[in-house]
């Protein structure tokens, strides 16, 4: 199974590629506010990352394993 993690506010190219050689798939679609539970759950993403655009809501952490 690929682990797969959400950069939804971008991320910085050394970053990636940082992660990528750690064996994550960093995924850099913006995804809306009110679609990432959604998102989340259903492309099975394993992390998150975000800057200051995306709000980390509690009903988030909450609704994504």
């Amino acid at each position: 199974m690929s682990k797969k993690i959400l950069a939804n506010d971008g991320i910085d190219a050394q970053g990636k590629a940082l992660l990528e050689k750690a064996g994550f798939t960093v995924i850099t679609e913006k995804v809306a506010q009110e679609n990432l539970i959604q998102a989340i759950n259903e492309h099975k993403y394993i992390g998150l990352t975000v800057r200051s655009a995306t709000k980390v809501r509690k009903d988030v952490i909450d609704a994504c394993p």
